[in-house]
């Protein structure tokens, strides 16, 4: 399950994804929180898509930040959001790849 946050600029991961998938970092990211605080997290290379859809890009780095909430373990970003049309009405949150320009 992950959480789409609008105003995360980079997608995380928790302990359980990176235990599951076992995968090391390839090094820090420095995170700035709404705060102020600046805080140092291990980054991952992965390649993160929403099931069922076409994979919107390669692969992207993550950062491994615990979420708020046991209910997700992933916290989408808009680095991979943007790449989608996401409409929400009526309490239903319906997620799309984009069509493409002509």
């Amino acid at each position: 399950m992950a959480l789409l946050d609008t105003g995360a600029q980079i997608t995380s991961i928790s302990s359980t994804v990176i235990e599951t998938l076992a995968v090391r970092p390839v090094g820090t990211l420095p995170i700035r929180y709404p705060s102020g605080n600046r805080q140092v997290h291990d980054a991952f290379w992965l390649r993160v898509g929403i099931a069922g859809l076409p994979h919107a890009r390669g692969a992207a780095y993550v950062v491994h930040i615990e979420p708020g909430s046991p209910d997700y373990a992933v916290i989408l970003g808009m680095d991979i959001l943007v790449h989608y049309d996401i409409a929400i009405s009526g309490g239903q949150c319906t997620i799309t790849t984009p069509t493409p320009a002509h």
